[in-house]
């Protein structure tokens, strides 16, 4: 497997991840998600995605259970969400953006939902509008800003730009 520098954080990421989209939850079992990232992991894969919004959480409890019953020790592998759309159907104003609130609660309840301790890298799903002109990226800091340091590597922006 190839790795490569994500910038200048000295983190070395797989250059293929697995991301589970909706598709652990929609289109594939638990046992086949189980055994997807076995050997994903297996075969050099170190960097695997989430998001809050796919199949409202389920794909984070699902990965989160799967690395619990791989075994997985947290230091092999390096483990992303993102933050916008929320993680429950119709979400209040609260539930979604890129808020300082939100971005807080998104970054706890991903914790929850993959049972960890830490994330090593929490991405802004896409730029929110409601932010123009005031650094969307900026926002991803909050939950640096919040005293959350230890549950957080490495912050940015997954698509679009300021």
């Amino acid at each position: 497997m190839l790795y490569r520098s994500l910038g200048r954080s000295g983190l070395k990421l797989s250059v293929l991840s697995l991301g589970s989209w909706v598709t652990f939850v929609a289109q594939v079992d638990e046992k086949s998600a189980l055994n997807l990232m076995a050997c994903a992991l297996e075969r050099g894969v170190n960097f695997f995605d989430n998001a809050e919004s796919y199949a409202f959480g389920e794909s984070e409890r699902l990965m989160g259970r799967a690395i619990q019953k791989l075994g997985w020790s947290r230091d092999r592998f390096c483990l992303s969400s993102k933050a916008f759309f929320g993680s429950v159907p119709e979400p209040s104003p609260t539930q979604r953006g890129l808020s300082r609130k939100h971005l807080v609660d998104a970054c706890h309840q991903a914790l929850s939902r993959l049972q960890v301790d830490y994330l090593d890298l929490f991405f802004c799903h896409r730029p929110d509008p409601s932010h123009a002109g005031r650094g969307n990226c900026d926002h991803h800091a909050a939950p640096h800003q919040s005293g959350k340091d230890s549950l957080l590597g490495n912050v940015g922006m997954a698509s679009g730009a300021d």
